[in-house]
């Protein structure tokens, strides 16, 4: 894309509405169907094409390419973990990516519905799956985190141990 491109989506990602920044969809910790039109109106026709765009990137290949990094990462930590039945943590990214899922279709077919709204209950129903989302992937984080401190902690104790 060209720089001109790059620098309008992310203009469009995040504008400003009565000296507000009001975030991609994507982005926020849940929304109403209200605050998605408002969103979809505030950016423009060609905004929408754009939120179109990262839509289609979205949905192949940017999330699998996190699920299937974070899980690596997640099953690694976990194979390396002293502690036991670690390894169903490793599925936690799938959960995100099918969260994002949800997320990301909901909203896109409001995109290309509007100006017409879709039923409310979808749209609450993508909300939650961005909550969702945003719980998995902290959950994930958080998990590689931990695995990481325990696992440097029975490494600390037993050169204790040994110096003992």
């Amino acid at each position: 894309m060209s720089r001109d491109l790059d620098s309008h989506i992310s203009s469009s990602m995040i504008t400003k509405h009565h000296d507000v920044n009001i975030a991609c969809p994507d982005l926020r910790f849940g929304y109403t169907p209200d605050d998605i039109y408002t969103w979809m109106d505030m950016i423009g026709p060609k905004g929408r094409d754009l939120y179109q765009r990262m839509v289609h990137w979205d949905l192949f290949p940017y999330m699998e390419s996190y699920t299937l990094l974070l899980a690596t990462i997640l099953w690694r930590q976990c194979q390396s973990s002293t502690k036991k039945n670690l390894s169903l943590l490793a599925y936690l990214p799938f959960l995100v990516m099918f969260c994002d899922v949800i997320e990301t279709a909901i909203n896109g077919y409001a995109l290309v519905s509007f100006p017409s709204r879709v039923d409310d209950k979808l749209m609450y129903l993508s909300s939650m799956g961005n909550q969702l989302k945003w719980i998995t992937f902290l959950a994930a984080i958080l998990s590689i985190g931990y695995i990481e401190i325990t696992k440097r902690q029975k490494i600390s104790s037993s050169k204790s141990i040994k110096e003992l």
